[in-house]
């Protein structure tokens, strides 16, 4: 059980981390500037 709650508390901590609107806006930013530049 304490694992499990180890776990689940670091699955919260990076979903809170990585996932928020700025930074998920940044990585779509990115990935279509990636795009872009490839397509020429």
């Amino acid at each position: 059980p304490s694992r499990r709650r180890t776990m689940g508390e670091a699955g919260r901590k990076r979903v809170a981390e990585q996932f928020t609107r700025s930074v998920m806006a940044e990585r779509h930013i990115g990935l279509y500037t990636r795009v872009r530049a490839a397509r020429g």
